[in-house]
């Protein structure tokens, strides 16, 4: 009886510490401010997207849904970080409202992992820019836009996928297994 329930505790161990990537997007659904308030940083759901270079306002006009962030300036960064460095795989993102130039930039431990680069047509519409690298880890994503026509373009639904910490699961399945390690012995 001891063999089973250590069998069935290691084959929580295994999918526990196996547990796959759980789908995320910031989406700045809940940004404080009025439309044209200065943006600095903005938390939700244990990632924070900052300001890094430029100045950043709230977008309560634009968005893909209403809001966004917007810099009406001639160079603009961002950076998305998760707490604790909690680590995570960057999907896609969406720029909007004039032509620019972009670099993302994964980061690992203060290294770039992958650095993407193109560029965006003129329009009222939002662009959803696919990553080229979803499978690297990243503890941050590093995210510039240059505009092409004037000043000014606006960033929303930043997707990723979080990365379950895998001593999580090794904790958990621990857990599981001492009950069965102590009736053993």
């Amino acid at each position: 009886m001891n063999h089973t329930i250590t069998k069935v505790s290691l084959a929580a161990i295994l999918l526990l510490a196996c547990k796959p990537t759980l789908a995320a997007t910031f989406t700045f659904e809940d940004l404080p401010g009025s439309n044209l308030d200065s943006f600095s940083s903005y938390s939700a759901d244990g990632f924070t997207v900052t300001a890094v270079e430029g100045e950043w306002q709230v977008g309560k006009v634009f968005g893909n849904p209403v809001p966004s962030i917007f810099c009406n300036c001639q160079v603009g960064s961002v950076a998305l970080t998760g707490d604790a460095n909690e680590l995570f795989q960057f999907t896609s993102v969406d720029f909007g409202y004039r032509a620019a130039t972009y670099s993302i930039t994964g980061m690992l431990n203060d290294s770039p992992v992958f650095t993407q680069t193109g560029t965006i047509g003129a329009a009222t519409d939002f662009f959803t820019i696919a990553s080229e690298d979803s499978q690297s880890f990243l503890d941050a994503l590093m995210i510039q836009l240059s505009p092409g026509t004037g000043p000014g373009f606006n960033i929303d639904n930043i997707s990723y996928n979080i990365v379950p910490s895998p001593s999580t699961g090794v904790l958990v399945g621990f857990g599981l297994l001492y009950p069965a390690f102590v009736r053993r012995f």
